[in-house]
């Protein structure tokens, strides 16, 4: 069983009653009589509990929300109040249960209970999804719903037609849940509290709200001075209250209940009648009420007149009319009731102003009791300060019999108080008595005197607003218009031109339809946001003018204010600003360099042309789904980060060099431009990027090339020094080991000049391989590379290269695991360990070590990628690493370039490291190098591996090759070395025939024409070189061995110091085992090729 409460149904009856019908105030008195007189709560249909159990808690903490008057606040102690507060007061008198009350923001509340920090809500609306969280007790009140919204809002029946405002409610309140379940379409925006809630709608961020009636008319009350807000004819729910506790706290809710089932409904109604108090009339016209009260009175007296008359006749009446006269006895016991309870003070006065009867509205008013106030005066009582007004009023109701609307100012508790006075005679029992009604009207006067401080405000801040502005009423359509000053400087007018006329009159409009526009969308909408419109200054000239518009109340009309923004000077430059953009746009899109306009922090792209991308290889989805650091585009994104750092300092940037990679992996060099435009309001990097790549690297080859020039002139200047050296210098040694030779043969080992001729051997040998060194030098030796395997090899020179380093320095040598074949000259490889332990041991301050290591790698196309000048293949690798001081990147860029040394002067050629890169080209390998300063350096040699090459085997001392008589053919420039070479031949049993010139050589060779088996030439003489006099011995001995001799090759018989295939060549100087054996190496190959020898009847020529 549920019933509203006393004060809801007076609400909800006033509601529907309306405003305009003065009788609907005497109607109300009896509506609240009959609502107090029936019953107004639900009580408990289940069985109750019989009694507490012993596990009862001793006190409970229940939580409710602090801005829920009339039903829970904090009051101006700050302390809990309210409805629902004194009936947990009640609750814990009947259980003897202690309650602490906590009152705080709605959804806090909730959260309380549901986490465990709180036993109960206090008052709570059961909605279906609460029960997920709360189990409830039995209802103990009705409370309505309401739907209120501002009086600019026409036409609103209900909640459905708000659709398209924002709905204010209490945030966690039912009305949330309520919303999204029946009305989704509306939207809706939650406040902590209702107090807050009411004050956003009276400050206007909101047009509607949702809210318990009781709640909010207590707080419009309390905030809406201007009574700008109406509710809707019907609430949106009725819900009832009840009390809940945590989800499962069954037994806390049987002991609520049980507290609850012994509260009568008496009691609550009882509580509820104590706050509700009476209503208050604040939307009914003052007029009216004034109005209302004074027929009420009048019909109440005439009705109480009527009734004194038909009791007298009634007592002398016969029998049959007593149930008529009772009948008026309780009309008139129905009258009393409104004449005690109507909510304006009531009064009878006798004609010499002494109080006859007051209602409890005046009692309460002038905070007075009955004994106190009848049969006196008002004067008497201290509501008036002096006889004026009272014997006024008297006099002038003497006068005319009635007297209405003047306004009194009385003593009250509180204060002075204003009243609105409605006086009329009355003859009644032959007495005359003046019937009274009083209206306190304090609350308008405030706000009266609130709104006359407000509109003088508004009126300075209109007239001083920075702004072109205007105002107009309603009341004459909107013609008589008020201007600001601003408005007057703005459009030229002076006050006398334009005050009080609307802007058609003076001619402001341009388009007089803007102006029916304006005021159409005022009507339609409420407001006026961004109206463009043209206006006529006095002096003609046209503005284009955005005007914002509202209607504001002022003195009780309609009044349409108006903000006139000039945006002439901005549509002009919009348009040259748009202008701009499209000249912009085409010569970005059409620039022949790539353009990018990117954020300036992130990096992140805004725009970018069509050359960007054909540059940068992505796509446009690519490039707008990442940033230029994501995709990794900056090689060194530090680049980036100090193009930006720049930018912000400087504002611009210009010719930045910088690296991007391509989507490709490509590396572009660029120059970078850039700086900062604005685009949509956000500051962002305009950049201009030349790509540089194929013009640096053509630089860079040029100047390579240049290098290379430089270089070649430079070895070929030490070449031919060299070469020309060699040659004289290696046939002078020939000279001197020849004639050693034969001298130490002939001597005998017994000989006292045997020793100083092998010191003479030893010398010359000593100075043979130095002048190899000064041809390895200049890179114009002629070599004979052989498969060798390489640990071996460098074990040979390890004692060598201990001796070079010094005692001080550790050389360690890790060889390896398995055998490791390559084809080198023996003696490149010493230059090549010489060389770099040489430039180890002066990287080493004090002691150090270095290290040698052979080791075995695969280059493959994946791990190429780091050094792309190396071919795939299987190599073997030499490692010469030391601990000495490293070397920067700069320095590693040249340490192979001829002639750079970072050793001091006299100290080092420069031509070293270029030595051994040449040697390592030479035989098809490759040289990489790591290094840090202070940490070190370390040179990786790679040379090819032979897999399919057995080693050559060590010859070891052979015995010197018998001869068979051939003939040998020797042409040597050089007398001295001819007629060595000559006898060491004979000596070895050959037929010489010797030439000092290529002429000689070919005129003997047609004189022994088919008798000759091997040519003896030397490579470089007058005349022509030994491959063109091969040429034409060979036309009269076309079977003709050849073995060439010489110094210096200067590539005529090898390429690039390496010798032609089949071609037999013996190093100057030589001895006479050399001679031996190359000269039978020679005639072996031509045996081998079926040519028989010519033997010769004697030895000698």
């Amino acid at each position: 069983m549920e019933a509203m409460s006393g004060l809801a149904v007076i609400q909800h009856f006033l509601r529907h009653t309306g405003n305009s019908r003065p009788a609907a105030v005497l109607t109300a008195i009896a509506i609240i009589l009959l609502s107090w007189a029936g019953p107004a709560l639900p009580g408990s249909s289940s069985p109750a509990m019989a009694a507490l159990p012993a596990d009862a808690p001793s006190r409970i903490v229940v939580v409710d929300d602090s801005t829920y008057a009339p039903f829970s606040f904090l009051d101006h102690e700050g302390r809990p109040a309210g409805i629902t507060i004194d009936i947990w007061n009640l609750w814990s008198r009947k259980t003897g249960i202690k309650v602490e009350f906590r009152l705080m923001k709605w959804e806090e509340a909730l959260r309380a209970v549901r986490n465990g920090r709180a036993d109960a809500v206090g008052s709570l609306f059961r909605t279906a999804g609460r029960l997920e969280h709360f189990d409830f007790t039995r209802p103990f009140l009705s409370i309505a719903t309401g739907v209120f919204f501002h009086q600019q809002i026409r036409g609103v029946r209900g909640i459905n037609d708000l659709h398209g405002f924002v709905i204010g409610v209490v945030s966690g309140d039912s009305a949330e849940e309520l919303l999204a379940a029946k009305y989704p379409r509306v939207r809706n925006v939650g406040y902590d509290g209702a107090e807050e809630l009411i004050r956003a709608a009276v400050a206007g961020e909101i047009k509607a709200f949702v809210l318990d009636e009781e709640t909010a008319r207590f707080y419009l009350a309390k905030h809406d001075l201007r009574g700008v807000y109406r509710q809707t004819t019907e609430p949106l729910s009725v819900n009832t209250s009840h009390s809940a506790v945590k989800k499962g706290n069954a037994d806390l809710l049987a002991v609520i209940q049980f507290g609850f089932d012994r509260i009568s409904e008496e009691e609550i109604a009882g509580i509820v009648s104590h706050w509700a108090g009476r209503s208050v009339f604040d939307r009914v016209p003052w007029g009216v009420v004034g109005m209302a009260a004074f027929a009420g009175a009048v019909l109440l007296f005439l009705f109480l007149l009527w009734n004194v008359n038909l009791r007298k006749k009634v007592a002398t009446a016969l029998q049959d009319v007593e149930e008529r006269n009772q009948e008026l006895l309780r009309s008139e016991a129905r009258l009393r009731a409104f004449f005690e309870l109507a909510p304006f003070g009531c009064i009878v006065n006798d004609l010499e102003g002494r109080f006859v009867m007051a209602n409890q509205a005046f009692y309460r008013r002038v905070g007075l009791r009955e004994d106190q106030v009848i049969g006196r005066t008002g004067e008497e009582v201290g509501l008036f300060f002096g006889s004026n007004d009272q014997q006024g009023i008297l006099a002038e109701l003497l006068r005319t019999g009635e007297v209405a609307n003047r306004e009194l100012i009385i003593s009250a508790p509180g204060g002075l108080r204003h009243i609105l006075y409605y006086g009329r005679t009355l003859e009644l029992g032959g007495q005359t008595l003046i019937l009274s009604a009083t209206v306190d009207i304090t609350g308008r006067k405030r706000a009266e005197e609130a709104l006359k401080d407000s509109e003088d405000s508004f009126t300075r801040l209109f007239d001083s607003a920075p702004i072109p502005m205007a105002f107009a009423s309603d009341v004459d359509g909107f013609r008589a218009t008020t201007w600001n000053r601003s408005w007057y400087q703005v459009f030229g007018y002076t006050r006398e031109e334009a005050d009080g006329r609307s802007g058609a009159e003076i001619g402001l409009w341009v388009d007089p339809q803007d102006r029916q526009k304006l005021i159409g969308m005022a009507q339609r909408d409420n407001f006026v946001e961004r109206l463009v419109v043209q206006l006529r200054r006095r002096d003609g000239e046209i503005r284009h003018c955005e005007l914002f518009g509202r209607f504001i109340g002022k003195t009780g009309r309609q009044v349409l204010m108006i903000a006139y923004i000039d945006i002439t000077d901005r549509l002009l430059a919009d348009r040259a600003m748009r202008e701009s953009e499209e000249r912009f746009s085409k010569a970005f899109a059409s620039s022949p360099a790539p353009m990018v306009i990117s954020e300036i922090d992130s990096s992140r792209f805004i725009d970018f042309n069509t050359n960007w991308l054909k540059m940068i290889g992505y796509t446009r989805e690519e490039l707008f789904s990442s940033t230029a650091l994501e995709l990794g585009i900056w090689r060194n994104p530090e680049e980036r980060k100090e193009i930006g750092r720049r930018l912000r300092r400087d504002g611009f940037i210009k010719d930045f060099r910088a690296q991007v990679v391509t989507a490709s992996g490509e590396i572009r060099d660029v120059i970078w431009s850039a700086e900062i435009v604005n685009i949509g309001g956000q500051e962002a990097m305009l950049s201009l990027v030349y790509d540089y790549t194929e013009g640096k690297r053509a630089a860079e080859e040029r100047e390579k090339l240049q290098l290379q020039l430089l270089q070649a002139q430079k070895m070929e200047s030490v070449g031919r020094l060299a070469g020309g050296v060699a040659h004289d210098y290696n046939n002078m040694l020939g000279v001197i080991i020849g004639h050693t030779e034969l001298a130490m043969m002939k001597s005998g080992t017994d000989n006292p000049l045997q020793g100083h001729l092998e010191e003479i051997m030893s010398a010359a040998r000593r100075s043979a391989d130095l002048t190899q060194q000064l041809l390895a030098f200049a890179r114009r030796q002629t070599i004979a590379p052989k498969v060798m395997m390489l640990g071996e090899a460098v074990e040979s020179t390890l004692q060598m290269l201990r001796w070079l380093i010094g005692e001080n320095i550790e050389l360690e040598f890790l060889p390896g695991a398995e055998h490791y074949p390559v084809k080198v000259d023996p003696s490149q490889l010493d230059q090549i360990l010489v060389n770099l332990c040489v430039n180890a041991r002066d990287a080493i301050d004090g002691v150090g070590r270095i290290s040698i290591e052979i080791g075995r790698e695969v280059i493959d196309e994946e791990n190429r990628s780091t050094a792309e000048y190396m071919l795939p293949g299987e190599y073997v690798t030499l490692t010469v690493s030391d601990n000495g001081s490293g070397m920067d990147r700069e320095t590693q860029a040249k340490i192979f370039e001829p002639f750079f040394t970072t050793k001091g002067i006299g100290q080092g050629t420069g031509l070293g490291l270029a030595t051994v890169y040449g040697i390592v080209k030479q035989n098809d390998g490759f040289i990489n190098v790591y290094s840090e300063p202070g940490h070190g350096t370390t040179f990786r040699i790679y040379l090819p591996w032979q897999s399919d090459m057995a080693p050559a085997g060590e010859k070891g001392r052979q015995a010197i090759p018998a001869a068979s008589g051939e003939t040998i053919l020797v042409v040597e420039d050089e007398t001295v070395l001819l007629e060595i070479n000559s006898t060491m031949l004979r000596d070895l049993g050959y037929r010489v025939l010797p030439a000092n010139a290529p002429s000689v050589a070919i005129r003997l060779a047609a004189e022994h024409a088919g008798e000759i088996d091997l040519l003896i030439t030397d490579v470089v003489m007058p005349e022509m070189n030994g491959r063109e006099l091969e040429q034409q011995v060979r036309r009269s001995n076309p079977d003709i061995a050849c073995l060439y001799m010489s110094g210096y090759t200067a590539n005529i018989i090898s390429h690039h110091g390496v010798l032609d295939k089949g071609v037999h060549f013996l190093q100057k100087p030589f001895t006479m085992n050399g001679l031996a054996e190359k000269v039978g190496e020679a005639l072996k190959e031509r045996r081998m090729n079926g040519a028989p020898p010519h033997r010769a009847n004697d030895a000698g020529a």
